[in-house]
């Protein structure tokens, strides 16, 4: 042991590469987690609520929050992400009873047909799998 003190939480610390916020949201919500997780890119910072495995809060340091910034945040490809501590209650600027996730995924999917996509959104670039 190097003399860490581990008595502050329970369970384990890591450093994880190559995880993406979608897979790490969905662990915390599968597990019930209360977290505050802050989520950098390389042009933002954002963080995310959950509360009981239910995501309560979103924003981003631009002043967006709410649903629009947690699937904006859904939507980032690279960065790196740490839980937060969290103290006293958390305010809630999401009450929506959909599922997230799936709504975080067809975010996604919308950005990925747009890197694919011209000017013209009509006109697909020939290397887009349709059968996707």
């Amino acid at each position: 042991m190097d003399g860490s003190d581990f008595s502050s939480f329970e369970g384990f610390s890591a450093t994880i590469n190559g995880i993406s916020i979608f897979d790490y949201m969905q662990l915390l919500i599968m597990t019930n987690k209360r977290k505050l997780v802050e989520i950098k890119s390389k042009k933002s910072t954002g963080y995310i609520a959950i509360n009981n495995g239910k995501i309560i809060f979103a924003k981003i340091m631009n002043g967006e929050e709410g649903l629009d910034a947690f699937l904006k945040i859904m939507t980032w490809k690279n960065g790196s992400f740490k839980d937060m501590e969290v103290v006293g209650n958390i305010r809630t600027n999401i009450d929506d009873k959909r599922n997230l996730l799936l709504l975080a995924t067809e975010a996604i999917d919308k950005e990925r047909i747009k890197k694919y996509t011209t000017n013209d959104e009509d006109e697909l670039l020939p290397d887009l799998p349709l059968d996707f």
